[in-house]
């Protein structure tokens, strides 16, 4: 699977699960997220030296509490940290109406814009996520961006 698929992958799963910190893990996974404290962050990048990415993450499980992954999917502070660098961002909601395939509680949407210049048409304009609170539907917005962007740079 393409870096871009498991991100529209985690979008998808984000707008689908309640908040929570399995579901924070995972996206700092998906988004290559390392620790920033002196002692984890040194151990993490020896290991990662030595092997890979994937294997430093499973490698220091233990010490994840200790790491304080941000808290992406309850703090839209936190959610912001993963819109790509330059891209207009909105977050509406709550929304009472509904779309066809949507529940029927209120749900949020987010959307952050593409780069200029815009993809041909029937591109949208911006990659967006629906979800049931503000800082899901923002991180299901900023993962599809990310894959976005993988896609381009995979081109």
């Amino acid at each position: 699977m393409s870096r871009a698929a498991e991100l529209r992958a985690l979008a998808d799963r984000v707008e689908k699960e309640p908040a929570s910190r399995g579901l924070d893990e995972a996206i700092a996974f998906g988004v290559g997220w390392r620790p920033k404290n002196a002692e984890s962050k040194g151990s993490f990048e020896e290991h990662e030296a030595k092997h890979d990415y994937p294997t430093s993450w499973i490698a220091h499980a233990p010490y994840r509490s200790a790491w304080a992954i941000p808290a992406y999917t309850s703090s839209v502070d936190a959610a912001l940290a993963l819109v790509p660098v330059g891209r207009p961002w909105s977050v509406a909601g709550p929304i009472i109406h509904r779309p066809p395939a949507r529940e029927r509680e209120p749900y949020f949407h987010a959307s952050v814009d593409r780069p200029y210049p815009y993809q041909p048409s029937p591109a949208p304009l911006a990659d967006g996520g629906y979800a049931a609170t503000a800082p899901l539907a923002l991180c299901a917005a900023c993962l599809r961006a990310l894959a976005s962007e993988a896609e381009r740079s995979e081109e």
